[in-house]
């Protein structure tokens, strides 16, 4: 009984902990040397902007377990 009785606060202590929800990030992308794409910034063929947000947010495999991030591109 002893055991039953210390194991349910901690039971509770875990669901409580599950429950909570992650913060949320909403990330505007503008575009830019971040998103670029090319062999290089400094030479012919790089283009600033070209990858979107998505695809940037997507790229971080365990970004979903610290926090629900969305992005919108605005420019």
């Amino acid at each position: 009984m002893k055991k039953i009785l210390v194991f349910l606060p901690l039971l509770a202590l875990v669901v409580l902990v599950q429950a909570q929800k992650l913060p949320k990030v909403i990330i505007l992308a503008t575009g830019g040397t971040i998103a670029g794409a090319g062999a290089s910034s400094d030479r012919a063929g790089y283009e600033a902007g070209k990858i979107p947000i998505d695809q940037l947010v997507g790229s971080i495999p365990t970004v979903k377990k610290i926090a629900d991030i969305t992005g919108e591109q605005v420019a």
